[in-house]
């Protein structure tokens, strides 16, 4: 073979191995889930942190309280089912994030807010990404607490280092975590919704990362009155409005093995809860919303799901389709 031939050819494969490479490049990324009582006694928020190393690639923040029925206020699902059973008569739960219009009038007609509440969320969760929960630390020491952080633009919470602790506990947590890999961080969305999984007496709260589409990583959880460690509050403002004191509302990831023990001695189940949302949130990876919207479709409701390896909930088919519908929400 010529020299010029073998030149030639060396980089050509030169040019291949290097586009597929970088083309192949992964990140690593951990989706955190935590909860807290960033602003007050009368709610608890969920954040969802997505980190690659020790950076914050994104963000989400959602907050639930309970409020009087009123026009234009959509409470929680399931709240007009069993779920309602929990709470005081004559208060429903809300999320913040989806009553954000009416939310944000209360505060402009009783603290003269001035911007909508998503619109502060938004702007401390832009602030948090591309930091390190040691960067936000240093932040919130410098700021004092009950007042809107200069450095944060746009947002004019009180509670705004609130929402920065918030971030960096969860950030900092290993307690309910899934990894994942992302070709380019800069791309990855955030994207959470509630829903009803699981019959009717609670309420699913699903959060997924995405990257151009498809989910690269995946959280369930489930909220439900019973007695087990109440969500943040629950022994203040919030938990007032309980029904009954010794059945607070409770995340059943946070009490897995108790809820567990009640799924073993009720209904035979042989592994924890964990493990089968584990199993659900492994499944949808690599997926887009509508690929697992119309997988969720062709199978049987109130069974497991044989190609969902590792999950034995009957109603693996609703969980399938709270991830989707978080995958596809705008």
């Amino acid at each position: 073979m010529k020299k010029t031939s073998i030149i030639a050819l060396l980089a050509a494969l030169v040019l291949l191995v290097a586009s597929v490479g970088f083309a192949a490049a992964e990140t690593e990324v951990v989706l955190h889930r935590g909860y807290g009582a960033p602003h007050g006694e009368r709610s608890f928020a969920r954040a969802a942190v997505l980190t690659a190393g020790d950076k914050i690639v994104a963000v989400t923040i959602d907050e639930f309280q309970y409020m009087a029925p009123a026009e234009g206020l959509t409470p929680v699902p399931n709240s007009d089912k069993g779920f309602a059973a929990g709470a005081k008569e004559g208060m429903v739960l809300i999320s913040k994030r989806v009553n954000d219009a009416v939310y944000s009038k209360n505060m402009a007609d009783k603290a003269q807010a001035t911007k909508l509440l998503s619109e502060g969320y938004a702007a401390i969760e832009a602030f948090a990404v591309g930091k390190t929960a040691a960067e936000l630390e240093e932040v919130i020491k410098a700021s004092e607490p009950g007042k809107p952080v200069d450095a944060v633009s746009g947002a004019t919470l009180v509670d705004t280092v609130g929402y920065l602790q918030l971030i960096v506990d969860v950030a900092k947590s290993e307690d309910m975590v899934v990894k994942g890999v992302v070709a380019d961080t800069a791309n990855v969305v955030l994207k959470a919704v509630q829903g009803a999984p699981h019959g009717e007496r609670s309420f699913g709260d699903a959060v997924v990362a995405l990257e151009d589409g498809k989910i690269l990583a995946a959280s369930i959880d489930e909220f439900q009155y019973f007695a087990g460690v109440g969500v943040p509050n629950s022994d203040k403002g919030f938990g007032a409005n309980y029904a009954k004191a010794e059945a607070p509302l409770a995340s059943k990831k946070v009490n897995d093995e108790a809820y567990s023990k009640n799924m073993a001695d009720k209904a035979q189940a042989t592994k924890l809860l964990s493990e089968g949302y584990a199993a659900i949130e492994a499944y949808v990876v690599g997926k887009t919303g509508q690929e697992v919207k119309d997988f969720a479709a062709a199978q049987e409701a109130g069974k497991p799901v044989d190609a969902v390896s590792g999950a034995t909930l009957v109603d693996t088919v609703g969980y399938l389709n709270l991830l989707a519908d978080a995958a596809l929400a705008q």
